[in-house]
């Protein structure tokens, strides 16, 4: 077992102790955060409520969450991939002129297995979530 505690010292006052410990063994004692926990303490000993933001949604993963909350992805043959390329392929049609219209209409015609609701839900999530840049273009 294996113990290091560190302090925080802020204008001369300890305001935070951080303990690690390690239950290490063998080979793990030369490296103790290979299997380690930390806790923060108060000067006291009062163990410390920390939380660890987590990282933002990526547009790709907003997306995929508009298209699921729709039950696009239980499309068959659509997988969360090929729904991420078709998303980034709406972008780029409107990149080069495209219209809604149109690519709602390319999209009924070229997949027999979705029908125009899905089509609409499909292009708004990627508009909205992967090129914002054409929000203007979809009809409110």
């Amino acid at each position: 077992m294996y113990t290091r505690v560190r302090g925080t010292i802020v204008g001369g006052s300890l305001i935070g102790i951080v303990v690690l410990t390690c239950a290490c063994s063998g080979s793990d004692s030369a490296n103790p955060e290979a299997a380690s926990s930390a806790s923060l303490v108060s000067p006291t000993g009062t163990p410390v409520a920390t939380t660890v933001p987590s990282a933002p949604p990526t547009p790709d993963e907003l997306y995929l969450a508009e298209l699921d909350r729709a039950g696009i992805l239980a499309i068959p043959g659509l997988n969360q991939q090929k729904a991420v390329r078709v998303g980034y392929g709406i972008c780029s049609l409107f990149d080069n002129g495209e219209t809604y219209s149109s690519i709602g209409l390319g999209a009924v015609n070229d997949n027999p297995q979705i029908n125009m609701d899905q089509a609409n839900a499909i292009i708004t999530s990627a508009v909205t979530t992967l090129c914002p840049e054409h929000t203007e273009q979809v009809p409110s």
